[in-house]
């Protein structure tokens, strides 16, 4: 979950991205070989119809692997970028 509400395009561009590296975070504190799932739920507020706000929210199941289901680490894995990767 965003931290800050998104007031603008750029700006949910922006909280989108800090809300997937948050959900990667919680993965990692948690000790998750990776996380499956992932889906992104976006919110939309207004108020006073003065102003509206987005907020965007990562949900994603982490999962850790039994040692026997472990990847090897001499085979081959495949790199992945941006929102794709944590």
């Amino acid at each position: 979950i965003t931290r800050d509400a998104a007031l603008s395009e750029a700006d949910f561009v922006l909280a989108e991205k800090q809300a997937l590296f948050r959900m990667c975070q919680n993965a990692l504190e948690l000790e998750a070989d990776a996380v499956i799932s992932i889906q992104l739920v976006a919110g939309s507020y207004t108020r006073a119809q003065a102003w509206s706000q987005l907020q965007a929210v990562y949900i994603g199941t982490a999962v850790k692997l039994a040692p026997e289901e472990a990847v090897d680490a001499a085979a081959p894995q495949t790199k992945l970028a941006g929102a794709e990767a944590c």
